[in-house]
């Protein structure tokens, strides 16, 4: 199949730019309306990007297809940017994703430069024994910051606060990320496309749980902030998912 066989070539030459690639099944046979069918067809093909099956017509109908197959070319805020009915028109399609990704770099590079604020960035380590940083902190602080522990859902300080401001880190008070980056993710944990610097905190992996994770620290103290996902908003289209026992919220003057 030509058209699968171009759309895995171009899930592996820009995945890692920020195409997502879905292919969605609308069955034309009753055969194919058995999702272990549409499985093992998915496997032979050789196919690595997800693949949604549509038995009732729901996609087909939204966005009015009327053959297969039909590929659409959508911007990062659902517009339709380019369709075609058919095998062919790879080349087409390709400069179209090309033409995307450039102008979503530059508008992601715009959106950071304005809506981050002075970079405030470490200046010196802060060292303690865990003694000392048990005696400074509360049980629910040293719980999280120095235990890597998490905090339960919704029960935080900040996961709904829109106070303009920078939240610190409430071991060592280093500014860590700022309002204008925040946004509601709906997850009960206060989150954040971007930080204030990145010279302001460490990546770690994290495989506790059973899976692989990314953590964040406090680059001053070493203290567990908590984790990264690559499921945020643009323009980073990551999540920086903190707990607010973590954090201590400065509101701007």
């Amino acid at each position: 199949m030509p058209r699968a066989a171009t759309s895995r070539r171009t899930f592996s030459s820009y995945r890692d730019k920020g195409l997502t690639i879905i292919g969605v099944h609308t069955p034309e046979l009753d055969p194919e309306r058995n999702i272990e069918n549409v499985r093992r067809e998915v496997a032979a093909l050789g196919i690595r990007y997800p693949v949604i099956t549509d038995n009732d017509f729901a996609t087909w109908s939204a966005y009015r297809v009327e053959a297969w197959p039909t590929m659409f070319v959508l911007d990062k805020s659902g517009r339709i940017r380019w369709m075609h009915v058919g095998e062919g028109a790879y080349d087409e399609a390709e400069q179209t994703i090309q033409r995307l990704l450039a102008e979503d770099e530059k508008q992601s590079s715009n959106t950071i430069e304005a809506n981050t604020p002075e970079k405030i960035e470490m200046t010196d380590k802060v060292v303690k024994s865990e003694q000392e940083w048990q005696k400074e902190l509360s049980s629910d602080q040293y719980y999280v910051l120095r235990q890597a522990g998490t905090e339960r859902a919704f029960t935080g300080a900040y996961w709904d606060n829109h106070e303009p401001g920078v939240y610190h880190c409430a071991a060592c008070a280093l500014a860590l990320f700022s309002s204008k980056t925040k946004f509601d993710s709906g997850t009960g944990w206060p989150s954040f496309y971007a930080p204030i610097s990145e010279a302001n905190i460490i990546k770690n992996t994290d495989s506790t749980l059973g899976m692989v994770r990314t953590e964040i620290k406090c680059r001053r103290c070493g203290s567990h902030l908590g984790h990264v996902f690559d499921d945020g908003p643009a323009p980073t289209g990551l999540r920086y998912c903190m707990n607010s026992a973590a954090l201590k919220f400065e509101k701007e003057k």
